[in-house]
């Protein structure tokens, strides 16, 4: 059977002053063949003649991780590695809807205070102790004191507490809505995860270098900018929803898995094409035609798939007058910029929602009047309105992203 490895192309959605990038199929029949095939996984049984088994998947990612700790470090490269190994209580869908994962079941009391969250039974930790109420309330307190998502929380949280080996409350002082999509948020590493209460102890608040967690895969190893090795846990007792994006059941084809950290570009690149990586990012936008028509690879559109910004400081002149602010919107032709920066139109889309289509916090409404609406003179007359003296504006910017 020939190999075909995939390349990860990124797509750019520019959103009211952003750059947003997501994680979804760029073609909606594309999209519905990959659910298909994952419903068509759920639920399988590991036969001696299914081909699918085995081997080592070798992925080739651009950066290093200063550490492994999610809770230490808003490093998206932690959680793209160890979301193999740790699992949260909640898991985010490929609609972004926030589904029970570690957690079977919550429910919400009247006032809104109160979240009652029960847990799956059986479920293994790597080192094969059985996950109970204790390890989730010691991960959620640690994640509440180390991680910034932690620090939105709480100053709204009254008390959590365990109540017998699969359960859990948290008691809130007001309603606080967007609790469990916290729980959820990998963006930025803000997923709170489970680990046995004894790790949690015997590290505190210092960086965790043994990683046991619930996930389809063990950590073996770190290697320093090299690599990170995985390998497949046979005790993974997996969530019995279908499979969608993060959450739901999922299944370890692979007996080991291998990220190792390759910095070029063109490495990462030629190392697919050679067939040395199965799977890479970042593949260069300008070579996406000649790459889609090698039969030996897959390129693989990320529609979106993280986020740049222009950020304002909206405590000082101009930009903390609203009438500046519009100014400057209006002063900037989407399109243009959309084509500058990126070019080929399948990698880009106007899009005035800072949620791309699909989630459910997209609105179609948002920015109506105020996004794409070039017109440098109405810009010119809300600069004045805003009194703006005609100083320089500084834009401080990283140049290895521009």
């Amino acid at each position: 059977m020939k190999k075909i490895s995939k390349l990860l192309v990124g797509i750019l959605i520019i959103a009211m002053l952003s750059t947003v990038l997501a994680g979804c199929s760029s073609k909606q029949e594309s999209n519905q063949e990959t659910e298909k095939e994952k419903e068509q996984n759920v639920g399988e049984e590991k036969t001696d003649e299914d081909s699918r088994y085995g081997g080592t998947i070798v992925v080739a990612q651009k950066m290093p991780p200063a550490v492994l700790d999610s809770d230490k470090s808003t490093d998206w490269v932690i959680s793209s590695i160890m979301s193999h190994v740790y699992e949260g209580l909640f898991e985010f869908d490929k609609n972004f809807e926030a589904k029970p994962h570690l957690a079977e079941s919550y429910d919400i009391s009247d006032d809104g205070k109160t979240y009652n969250v029960k847990l799956r039974e059986g479920v293994l930790f790597h080192n094969d102790k059985e996950m109970t109420s204790e390890d989730v309330l010691a991960s959620f307190e640690r994640w509440l004191e180390n991680n910034d998502a932690g620090g939105m929380i709480s100053p709204y949280l009254d008390k959590a507490e365990a109540k017998g080996p699969y359960e859990i409350v948290f008691k809130f002082n007001e309603p606080y809505a967007p609790f469990i999509n916290i729980l959820a948020s990998h963006v930025s590493n803000q997923k709170m995860v489970v680990r046995p209460k004894e790790i949690i102890e015997k590290f505190g608040a210092d960086p965790i270098t043994e990683h046991i967690g619930t996930g389809p895969y063990k950590f073996v190893e770190w290697v320093g900018d090299q690599y990170v090795k995985l390998t497949r846990f046979d005790d993974y007792v997996p969530s019995k929803l279908p499979a969608s994006m993060l959450s739901g059941e999922r299944i370890a084809y692979a007996d080991n898995i291998i990220i190792k950290f390759i910095k070029e570009q063109s490495v990462r690149i030629a190392g697919v094409q050679t067939g040395e990586f199965h799977f890479a990012e970042d593949a260069p936008q300008d070579q996406y035609e000649l790459l889609k028509d090698n039969p030996d690879v897959e390129t693989v559109i990320v529609k979106p798939d993280g986020m740049e910004m222009l950020i304002l400081n909206c405590g000082t002149a101009p930009f903390d007058n609203i009438y500046a602010r519009q100014a400057l919107v209006h002063s900037i032709d989407m399109e243009e910029l959309g084509k500058a920066m990126v070019g080929n139109d399948d990698f880009w889309d106007l899009e005035a929602c800072l949620h791309p289509k699909g989630n459910i916090w997209y609105d179609e409404n948002a920015g109506q009047g105020i996004y794409n609406n070039y017109d440098l003179e109405k810009a010119k007359e809300l600069l004045k309105k805003a009194g703006y003296d005609g100083s320089p504006i500084v834009i401080l910017s990283n140049q290895e992203d521009t």
